[in-house]
């Protein structure tokens, strides 16, 4: 793969990452992990129209949440999800 300067998404990307407490470090490793798989997946697995706008509807209302100040940390939200794989 050739090198080039980052777009300027990437580099806030970067600088978002850079800010993260440390306890939300891998947290962010595995879901950066995730989409980059994604990239690596054969054309026969992109989404189809409909999947495609449940998918961008589906951001849009985790945006929409997030811009209303409803978010929780990544912490929490494995901390939970945690308790309860622990009850099962």
């Amino acid at each position: 793969m050739a090198s080039m300067a980052p777009s300027a998404a990437k580099a806030t990307l970067y600088a978002l990452v850079d800010a993260l407490p440390e306890r939300e470090v891998r947290a962010a490793e595995r879901y950066l992990t995730f989409l980059a798989s994604f990239a690596e997946a054969d054309d026969d697995d992109e989404m189809d129209d409909e999947e495609s706008a449940r998918f961008d509807a589906a951001l849009d209302a985790s945006m929409a949440q997030a811009e209303r100040g409803e978010m929780r940390p990544a912490s929490a939200v494995l901390e939970e999800l945690r308790a309860r794989h622990r009850r099962v």
